[in-house]
């Protein structure tokens, strides 16, 4: 079922079960449906709020390296 999703957030250290079995949360919603996944996320403000729709963004970082 697709429900527009484009980003699964959870406010703790993994959205899986512990140890990973054959049907995970990152093989279903990540591998294969392209949702993004953020964990540790502060999602208490939202809850008290009730918000149910709102705006993210992430961005890549851009770091440069020296070769040794």
């Amino acid at each position: 079922m697709n429900h527009g999703a484009v980003l699964l957030g959870a406010d703790h250290m993994t959205v899986e079960k512990v140890p990973l079995d054959k049907e995970s949360v990152h093989s279903d919603v990540f591998a294969e449906r392209g949702v993004h996944l953020l964990e540790m996320a502060w999602l208490e403000d939202l809850a008290k709020d009730k918000a149910h729709r709102f705006g993210r963004m992430a961005l890549q970082l851009r770091a440069k390296t020296s070769a040794p």
